[in-house]
């Protein structure tokens, strides 16, 4: 388990640091659409890594539960980023405040697990 942990933690600290390269979007709704895309890109990486790594013995369900947290914001994401695309800004309002609650969601769940580094 604490192999997991480890590599875990590890990859989620490379993507932690990648935000930080892109560019903060400007004013405009594709320019927001185009950021968005870029963090759902990033997750889903990230995300494809953790699946790849060997599961702990009776860890299966736990862990798809995780990863199901995280497909949800990458949804949630693509969704924003659409309707962001569309002009339709009171739509994407209301997915962005989805997302918000479902981060918070998937960090407590993360950190409780102990991936404290994907849950910051």
């Amino acid at each position: 388990m604490s192999e997991f942990l480890a590599s875990g933690n590890a990859i989620c600290g490379t993507m932690n640091t990648k935000p930080a390269a892109v560019p903060t979007p400007g004013d405009t709704a594709a320019a927001q659409a185009a950021y968005l895309d870029q963090q759902v890109a990033l997750t889903q990486d990230a995300l494809t890594q953790l699946r790849a790594l060997p599961e702990p013995a009776g860890q299966a369900a736990a862990l798809q539960s995780l990863f199901a947290k995280v497909d949800t914001l990458i949804t949630l994401g693509e969704q924003e980023s659409a309707a962001l695309n569309a002009g339709n800004l009171a739509v994407a309002d209301q997915i962005d405040s989805q997302a918000s609650t479902a981060t918070d969601a998937a960090n407590a769940a993360f950190n409780a697990y102990g991936l404290t580094v994907c849950g910051s």
